[in-house]
């Protein structure tokens, strides 16, 4: 009997498709990377298809917790809210990852009976809570959404709080949450078109903050900003996209504690004023993208590229330098010398980038000179350019560098513009130089 069973047994799985028989452990993993990955484009149901697949996938996927952590809740979708609701009891008893959306201006009637229902089941599942990310069209929905967070709730491993105001441009939300129940793992926040206090408690340990959008008349005042950084001793990572402080005769704000700061201009309007404005003596990365179609955006470039080439070294402690659609006609000696310890550069641009005057001093130039010290950027050790540079000023920049004892050991071109005479030479030139790596050639007329 026993022998006959086994016999069966074995029948059905050589019938079964070659994935069937993959072991449960190589499953999950895969299940794993799947659902993660889709994750990150906020794609929650991936988990659901998953376990649709077969028996076997859904015997495994159900009952593997990390497939069901990321768990979206819309206020408007009772069916959204049944999948939330059915997340939150398969991934228990592992911390989660819950995205909230409201648009109760597009369906009013559909969230009528739900919108409670969501708050309720949340608070009640707080205490899982590893990050939280709230979306609302409405200001009365993100309100409401956010006032639960002003009741007693215990939040012991809340550590990301992502909040957006999707509504109109020229008013940005003051939050009322505030976590009285304490927030003590809470390091990260991320708002866009809303507001805290700058006091709040909820920034008080913070190590990464990011600010969208803010209206014109909300921006903080000098003193706000002085007072926050002032007290901001953890804050490690400041990620600015919309106007945060004009440039001013005002004394530099001193932020001792900052090591990445990211300054990206995507809203018509300025975000590089801030730069100058404060004292960051320990940065190590810097990240500057600016609009090329805001004329202020170009401005505030300008006004930042000579304060650092005229003024004594202001980053003395910085490794990363990244610039994006930044008018490159400044990077030349003086903006270079101002960065004596970049070990890594990375510029997007849309320029015909020109190689040698961003790799050495303007007196001298590649061809003529036997002098190490006319190398700019001595220390550096990668250098990625995602823009188009000539192919005969590439070569010419990298060998001499390597000659003087200035190598490049990773350099990434994404185009080199050769001519057609040219691209066989390119071609066999990069193939002697491993550490080159490129992503096309282009030939043009003039190389």
């Amino acid at each position: 009997m026993t022998s006959s069973i086994v016999h069966s047994f074995s029948k059905a799985i050589e019938n079964c498709a070659p994935i069937e028989k993959l072991p449960p452990e190589l499953l999950i993993a895969i299940f794993t990377i799947a659902v993660s990955t889709a994750a990150k484009r906020r794609d929650f149901r991936r988990a659901i298809y998953i376990s649709h697949i077969s028996r076997r996938w859904r015997e495994v996927a159900i009952h593997t917790p990390e497939l069901w952590m990321n768990i979206s809740l819309n206020v408007c979708s009772r069916k959204r809210f049944a999948l939330g609701r059915l997340y939150l009891d398969r991934s228990l008893p592992h911390p989660v990852d819950v995205f909230i959306s409201a648009n109760r201006r597009v369906y009013p009637k559909a969230s009528a009976s739900v919108f409670a229902e969501v708050v309720d089941l949340l608070l009640r599942h707080f205490h899982r809570c590893h990050s939280l990310h709230i979306t609302a069209l409405d200001m009365n929905d993100l309100v409401e959404i956010t006032n639960f967070g002003s009741s007693m709730v215990v939040t012991p491993l809340l550590e990301m709080l992502e909040v957006t105001f999707q509504g109109h441009i020229l008013r940005s939300l003051p939050l009322p949450i505030s976590f009285r129940g304490g927030t003590p793992s809470l390091r990260h926040i991320r708002l866009d078109h809303v507001l805290l206090h700058w006091q709040s408690p909820l920034l008080a340990n913070l190590t990464t903050l990011e600010i969208g959008r803010i209206a014109p008349r909300h921006r903080p005042k000098y003193e706000e900003l002085r007072d926050f950084f002032t007290k901001a001793s953890s804050l490690r990572t400041l990620i600015v996209q919309s106007e945060l402080l004009r440039y001013s005769s005002d004394p530099h704000i001193p932020v001792n504690s900052l090591r990445s700061l990211e300054l990206a201009g995507i809203y018509n309007e300025s975000t590089l004023e801030l730069a100058p404005q404060i004292y960051t003596p320990y940065l190590v990365s810097l990240a500057i993208s600016i609009n090329p179609a805001c004329p202020q955006e170009i401005d505030a470039w300008y006004l930042f590229a000579n304060l650092v080439r005229d003024g004594p070294t202001r980053y003395p402690s910085l490794i990363s330098l990244s610039l994006r659609d930044v008018p490159t006609d400044v990077l030349d000696t003086n903006f270079a010398d101002a960065f004596p310890t970049v070990t890594q550069l990375n510029i997007t641009t849309s320029d015909d980038l020109d190689l040698v005057a961003l790799l050495f001093a303007e007196s001298v130039g590649p061809l003529i000179t036997d002098d190490p010290q006319a190398c700019l950027w001595p220390v550096l050790q990668k250098f990625r350019i995602d823009g188009q540079v000539h192919a005969a000023a590439l070569m010419l920049t990298t060998d001499r560098r390597t000659n003087l004892g200035y190598p490049l050991p990773h350099l990434y071109v994404q185009t080199i513009l050769a001519s057609s005479v040219t691209v066989s030479i390119i071609q066999e030139w990069l193939a002697e130089r491993s550490w080159i790596r490129y992503g096309s050639i282009v030939e043009g007329d003039n190389p």
